[in-house]
């Protein structure tokens, strides 16, 4: 099977955050696929049934299997009063329905692949990392390029982490990193891209979304930040800059470096701000 590896990224993502959101995931999936330019629509469902259970279709019969599997969860709902795994229904109808699966082995999606993933993620964070930004910058320019779409960047800067560091030590700075992290994960999209730039600076790349739709993403977790981080003793805020492709620059490193200048434009109006767009003098 051929795979696009940023289709395959969003899935797995998805499918990764099962744990987090239950039967919330199917409106995700249906709607990444509506968002899908057609060359990943044909062959959207094959992919997500081959890393849901290793079997190869075509689209038209993949997608025909998911609308059975969508059946079967909505039953099993009904039936037993409660949220139920997509797992459940897609072993019970590939050996029951459509016996394609004899003995299924059910293991966490995290190990797909795992020593390759393992090179693309923060350790600390859990985020992906700067290696993992630039094969993902370079392959939404070439996709947003040839179908005229924008995607924007937010770069991301926790506010006085050194001083959380000198005053409460290292160990509660990396507590706080990983709330933060913890935070952004839980509040962007499923097909968002959330990275750790390095230190205290993160990224975000948002496909098919304008510099208002980034403003709005970023105040969401400013908010959240503001009120699930907050550990007493002291107060955790953001300041982030944001570029949007290709208004600002249609050069992936170039809307990397008119993010970052942003966000500097924000630390200097005094922190837990956010820039839109630079103001030039």
């Amino acid at each position: 099977m051929e795979i696009n590896p940023m289709l395959k990224d969003v899935i797995l993502n998805i499918l990764n955050e099962e744990y987090l959101k239950g039967g919330e995931i199917l409106h995700d999936i249906k709607r990444i696929y509506d968002n899908c330019i057609p060359k990943e629509k044909n062959q959207f469902y094959s992919m997500l049934l081959f890393f849901l259970t290793h079997l190869e279709f075509k689209e038209d019969e993949a997608k025909k299997h998911w609308e059975k599997i969508l059946e079967r969860y909505y039953y099993f709902e009904r039936l037993l009063r409660r949220d139920i795994s997509l797992r459940l229904a897609i072993v019970d109808y590939f050996t029951s329905d459509y016996r394609l699966l004899k003995n299924p082995i059910i293991i966490e999606m995290f190990l797909y692949e795992v020593t390759e993933k393992n090179a693309l993620m923060d350790e600390l964070t859990g985020l992906y990392n700067y290696r993992y930004l630039q094969r993902a910058l370079d392959a939404e320019r070439k996709r947003s390029t040839r179908y005229k779409l924008p995607f924007s960047l937010i770069f991301m800067d926790l506010d006085n982490l050194k001083n959380i560091n000198d005053n409460f030590g290292h160990s509660m700075g990396d507590h706080a990193l990983r709330c933060v992290s913890e935070t952004i994960r839980l509040h962007k999209r499923s097909e968002d891209i959330a990275c750790r730039y390095g230190g205290d600076e993160f990224i975000m790349l948002l496909p098919q979304t304008l510099r208002d739709g980034a403003l709005e993403c970023v105040n969401r977790i400013k908010q959240a930040i503001e009120q699930h981080c907050d550990k007493g003793d002291f107060h955790l805020t953001l300041s982030a800059g944001i570029a949007e492709f290709p208004a600002d620059s249609d050069n992936p490193e170039q809307l990397v470096q008119l993010a970052d200048q942003a966000l500097y434009q924000a630390k200097c109006m005094g922190k837990n701000s956010v820039v839109c767009k630079i103001e030039q003098n």
